[in-house]
């Protein structure tokens, strides 16, 4: 690639980049619906989404109120100067939920990088680039699916234990792994190879 390739690949990406962070809230937010109804249908009974000022609402309760009050009692025992577990202690006979909220921004990062990369990179003709971008948002929105269901199974675990620093650290990881690094893991390869089969073409 010449130099002028080089410089017009930053240009239209950069301009891409802000032009799909400006619209987000025209398409973002529709396509963040979509990723929480389709995971809806396959959560724990115990868990529940809601949509709320283009954010995602995840509560879930305990699965066995029981079990989780003995966790608390001796997470609290073991560190007596923890207000957030005394609270927990005076919790009520339907034990203690756990809501967690999630701009739909952070959802569609991913979208946002895949759509600019392909505007940048020349990769044949228009039609080709439709059907790249379909392929691609379609592998990235199955991506969503699974890392928002396992997302919410994570804080499914948390709220059973939520005494546990362990626990909570497993909740932060499986929140970090989810929401941005599944999704890539989904669409890069993918178009990877839609830009080594160009170049051989080339």
């Amino acid at each position: 690639m010449s130099r002028t390739d080089y410089l017009r690949f930053a240009v239209i990406g950069i301009l891409a980049v802000i032009a799909l962070s400006i619209t987000h809230s025209y398409w973002g937010n529709p396509y963040s619906r979509v990723v929480m109804k389709t995971v809806s249908r396959f959560i724990p009974s115990q868990a529940s989404i809601t949509y709320e000022d283009s954010m995602f609402l995840v509560t879930v309760a305990p699965s066995d109120i029981e079990s989780q009050r003995q966790n608390i009692l001796v997470a609290a025992k073991n560190n007596p100067g923890d207000a957030r577990l005394a609270s927990m202690t005076k919790g009520s006979d339907e034990g203690v939920s756990y809501t967690q909220g999630f701009t739909t921004k952070e959802m569609s990062y991913w979208l946002v990088a895949s759509v600019a990369l392909l505007l940048a990179v020349p990769v044949g003709s228009y039609r080709k680039r439709l059907a790249y971008l379909l392929m691609v948002v379609t592998l990235g929105f199955v991506g969503n699916v699974v890392g928002l269901y396992l997302v919410i199974n994570g804080q499914s675990s948390f709220v059973d234990d939520p005494g546990s620093a362990a626990s909570w650290n497993r909740l932060v990881q499986v929140v970090s792994f989810g929401m941005l690094l599944i999704p890539s893991l989904v669409w890069a390869p993918f178009l990877i190879g839609i830009w080594r089969s160009e170049a051989e073409l080339a």
